[in-house]
């Protein structure tokens, strides 16, 4: 993403002196007040423009303004102000985390941040909002000096996310929602940003930096574009033909503000004061244009607002339709007058050119046909506030809805860090794709960032060599919220059926696309959906949802049937990572639900775990657990290596397939499976996992990381866990004796549930046909059992006797399949059980402590 830095720098004009925070602060603390102040005189001094669209506002939005404004202000200039490039991006990365501090109402030393508090505390403002622009920003710091941005989409997409996204927040701040204030907006933001990128080139080229502003695209077109020492650079003693450029710029920008004006008529009027900014880019174009699009020219210097008094009046005097559609501008004149008479001199100026601006904007909003000199619109392209075009449309010409997300890490404990790892980083690629936090929901038990054994407190990584991925994740259902029921009415929609946590649910409409991305344990027809089972000790792991029941396959597929029945989105794509999780759809998926799924395995196989420590790739050596999956990570990392307009789900899948079989070298690997309607192959990545326009570049598809990778049977990851955690403890120390007690515990469940399924086996079905009845695999094809509630029953039985199954214990899952399937009675099962667990003391890991699995 390429934007334009030091947007407010370029602006910094002469203000006048009056303080206009005391009308907004009638009983504010000292504090709060100064913090205000502070605000006032930031936009004051480096927006003044907006300051004086802002002192037009209502008061119930006025104060909300400054305080976004002061923020816009401080996040602009970081990186113009810093001394070095490196400072500037610490700048802002603290200001992404004085964001989260703030929604965790946690007090941050510095005014413009408390103000924002302040604001946030009185005033529903989106956090994905006030992060975007701070995120904009970031993508920008860390991009190459060099880089040039290919087309001028890329800076429309940073506008948006910048200024377009400020008069979002202060629509919302105020309480105003229209989706024409949204789109007038978007509009006005978008012009607003492409026009302060061109006043600002002046100053970039002083500090060699005006080749980021100007698109390859555009250079090339008008013989802008040079290669000196092998890398491209943009010439600016073409004065002709940069006038060129800049006027192909500028005519975007003007059709962007000729949509906006087009949509005056539906806009709000409490919503008009807000799409002030709107004038001032209309005359700085306008003015632009006298000078035949030469951004040099010394009058632009002056001041947008100060050189233009006389534009804003032609506006105005343009002719009576405009002055007698106004029904309250003599009103406003009478008002300026007023103030001008009335006022001390130091106030006149800026009452006055606030006045002034009032009328522009309300001629600007009425105007149809108001023109800069040589524009000559195109097609407008309506922006909404994802920062997306609309309508998008897909492959086959169709309008693209909303696209929803459900991400769910279905364990907890250090042991299992990898599958919150894999759901972090899930949700920090579907948001460079442009997903809107508010349509993804996030389960995750969350934690593994603050716990003891996390060697960066606050990070989780899913590669070894990978960057934080927990930040700015949003914690919608934790702990003991992620649970069965929750996800299911999450995914139907029903707020009302949700237990605790931010109450999202997937809102989706007929013509919208959702996509699902589970990671946790598994068994034959289950998932694990965390569970709070542990072999007691100071380093025990909570392995896999702790909260029972397991999640079932068949109640699983009836939610989806319900999802459908319902007509609430159009098409929806799965990709499970666990053990066994074929079996989750294997003779039971409908083909008919405009479903596609991907799973980890098949009906009778792990998945696997990878990046674990003492393994190629290794995480660093500080980590004693797995960072990831290998089916998820291959998905992910193939995702973010390629162009998802041109990748479709048939390509990721065939990539995945062989990366995750380890390139097919089975005993270290698993076989991924499809299911559901398979049509849905052919569709493009985008229409589910958004578009970074960052990998532009990107090949659809160049295969795959070719290294074979080490891995772990996911059952197993625990013990590796537990492995490193004893290698690493001081000979002869305490903890070396209780980590070792804690692997033999564990051991000895294991041994437990093993010996107690054959013994029940072989009193069920004989000593020679128990075992292999137990372990029998049915026909391709064929669901798991016959009969769930069957199932369920036989689950209760054996934990009710013989204690909870655990996660590893869900690998017997199939034996209780196979004992429904023989027709055995619950007297029978419940007599085996009785016999086989007799004297076996569970203690913690009984039902009554844990919860039942079904």
């Amino acid at each position: 993403m390429v934007p334009f830095r030091g947007d407010i720098n370029a602006l910094n004009l002469t203000s006048t002196r009056r303080n206009h925070s005391g009308d907004l602060m009638n009983g504010a603390s000292s504090s709060l007040r100064t913090a205000f102040s502070y605000c006032v005189q930031q936009v004051r001094n480096y927006d003044y423009h907006h300051y004086l669209c802002l002192l037009e506002l209502p008061p119930n939005i006025r104060k909300a303004a400054f305080a976004l404004r002061a923020f816009n202000v401080e996040t602009a200039r970081a990186m113009d102000v810093a001394s070095d490039p490196r400072i500037g991006l610490m700048r802002l990365l603290w200001w992404q985390e004085a964001i989260d501090k703030i929604y965790a109402n946690k007090v941050i030393e510095h005014p413009a941040a408390q103000a924002l508090s302040s604001v946030i505390s009185e005033n529903r403002i989106s956090k994905g909002w006030l992060k975007r622009p701070v995120e904009a920003r970031i993508n920008d710091a860390r991009r190459e000096v060099t880089d040039i941005p290919e087309t001028i989409e890329e800076l429309e997409k940073y506008a948006e996310d910048t200024v377009s996204t400020l008069l979002y927040m202060t629509l919302q701040a105020g309480g105003i929602r229209s989706t024409a204030a949204d789109h007038a907006a978007s509009h006005a933001g978008k012009a607003s940003g492409l026009l302060l990128l061109l006043r600002s080139l002046p100053y970039h080229a002083s500090r060699n930096r005006h080749f980021c502003y100007i698109p390859t695209e555009v250079a090339a077109k008008h013989g802008l574009l040079v290669k000196e020492g092998g890398r491209f650079e943009i010439r600016l003693d073409l004065r002709e033909s940069l006038c060129n450029a800049v006027f192909d710029m500028a005519s975007v920008a003007n059709v962007h503000l000729q949509k906006a004006r087009s949509l005056a008529g539906t806009v709000p009027t409490e919503a008009r004061s807000v799409l002030l900014p709107a004038v001032p880019a209309q005359v700085f174009l306008d003015t632009l244009s006298r000078v035949h699009f030469d951004v040099f020219d010394p009058s632009l210097a002056r001041g947008v607002l100060d050189c233009n008094v006389l534009i804003a009046f032609n506006y105005i005097s343009g002719g009576p339709c405009f002055l007698n559609e106004i029904n309250w501008d003599q009103a406003l004149l009478r008002r300026m007058l007023w103030l001008v008479n009335n006022s001390p001199m130091e106030t006149h100026k800026a009452y006055f050119l606030s006045a002034i601006l009032v009328l522009a904007m309300l001629s600007f909003l009425h105007a149809q046909s108001v023109q800069a000199a040589r524009l000559n619109p195109v097609e407008p392209r309506i922006l909404m506030p994802t920062g997306k075009d609309e309508p998008e449309l897909d492959d086959g010409g169709e309008e693209i809805g909303s696209r929803w997300a459900v991400l769910v890490a279905g364990s907890s404990g250090y042991g299992n860090y990898r599958h919150q790892a894999d759901v972090c980083h899930a949700y920090q690629l579907l948001r460079k794709g442009g997903i809107k936090e508010e349509n993804m929901v996030v389960f995750m038990y969350d934690d593994i960032a603050m716990h003891v054994l996390n060697p960066r407190p606050g990070v989780i990584i899913n590669h070894p060599q990978g960057d934080d991925v927990y930040a700015g994740v949003p914690k919608d259902y934790t702990g003991e919220q992620v649970n069965t029921e929750n996800l299911y009415a999450v995914l139907l929609g029903n707020k009302s059926a949700v237990k605790g946590g931010s109450g999202k649910v997937v809102d989706s409409k007929p013509n919208d696309r959702i996509f699902l991305y589970y990671s946790d344990h598994g068994g034959p027809g289950v998932l694990g959906l965390i569970r709070k089972e542990c072999i007691t000790g100071p380093y025990h792991v909570n392995t896999g949802m702790p909260n029972m029941p397991f999640l079932y396959a068949m109640d699983f597929i009836e939610v989806l049937k319900k999802k459908h029945a319902s007509g609430s989105y159009k098409e929806m794509i799965m990709y499970i990572e666990a053990c066994e999780s074929g079996s989750i759809f294997q003779g039971i998926m409908p083909k008919d639900l405009n479903i596609y799924v991907t799973t980890a395995s098949n009906a009778e196989e792990s998945s696997w775990g990878t990046y674990c420590p003492g393994m190629d790739p290794s995480p660093p050596s500080e980590y004693v657990t797995c960072l990831g999956d290998l089916y998820s990570v291959a998905w992910m990392e193939d995702s973010e290596t390629h162009n998802l307009k041109r990748e479709t789900i048939k390509q990721q899948y065939h990539s995945v397939k062989e990366r995750t079989s380890n390139y097919n070298t089975f005993t270290s690997g698993s076989h991924v499976m499809q299911y559901g309607n398979e049509s849905l192959k052919g569709e493009k990545l985008f229409l589910y996992q958004g578009f970074d326009p960052a990998s532009v570049n990107f090949p659809p598809n160049n295969g795959h990381i070719g290294a074979r990778m080490d891995v772990v049977n996911q059952r197993d990851a625990e013990l590796v866990f537990l492995w490193q955690m004893y290698k690493r403890a001081e000979g002869g120390s305490e903890k070396k004796t209780q980590i070792f007690n804690q692997i033999k515990e564990t051991i000895k469940h294991r041994t437990h549930l093993d010996s107690s399924m054959e013994l029940i086996g072989t009193l069920l079905f004989g000593p020679k046909k128990g075992s292999a009845i137990l372990k029998s695999v049915r026909e391709p094809g064929s669901p798991l059992v016959d009969d769930w509630r069957c199932l369920k029953s036989m689950v209760r039985l054996f934990e009710t006797h013989c204690g909870s199954l655990t996660q590893y214990g869900m690998k017997h899952m199939r034996a209780f399949a196979n004992i429904c399937n023989g027709g055995v009675s619950l007297a029978s099962m419940e007599e085996a059980c009785v016999a086989a667990c007799s004297g076996h003391d569970a203690g913690e890991l009984h039902p009554s402590n844990q919860g039942y699995s079904a």
